[in-house]
């Protein structure tokens, strides 16, 4: 009896790591802001420690063009989040170059091509659609 519930928190344990190991793996790619105000390109991907990191790496246009940033010094626009479940990540920095200005922040995965990113100053906040965007 004792081994079978050894097994059972085990496999538990292991079924829910495949579950969030897939969840981070679909946020990352490249994202496109498609909110009428902002027109950002995000690279969001892995460090090697496990941390999701989004990078601004361009400008989206309205005709649906994008224009790469040429420099080698990404902005680092998305940092420091921790997985929360129901396809959240909290406790994280939301950075906008437009404003100069850093967040707390929330991402939420709203489907395989769509996030939101939620940032929070104070009682106020914003909210950031991007789609998933290919190259």
């Amino acid at each position: 009896m004792q081994t079978l519930r050894i097994l059972t928190s085990t496999l538990l344990l292991f079924i829910s790591q495949i579950g969030f190991s897939q969840t981070k793996d679909q946020l990352i790619g490249f994202w496109k802001s498609c909110d009428n105000d902002n027109f950002m390109v995000v690279e969001i991907f892995e460090k090697p420690n496990g941390e999701l990191i989004g990078e601004l790496v361009g400008y989206n246009h309205p005709d649906g063009t994008w224009t790469e940033r040429k420099d080698s010094n990404r902005t680092v626009v998305m940092h420091s989040f921790e997985y929360h479940g129901e396809l959240k990540w909290k406790k994280g920095k939301i950075y906008d170059p437009h404003v100069n200005r850093t967040y707390r922040g929330v991402i939420q995965l709203m489907n395989t091509n769509l996030i939101q990113a939620t940032g929070y100053w104070g009682v106020f906040w914003d909210d950031i659609n991007f789609k998933r965007f290919e190259i």
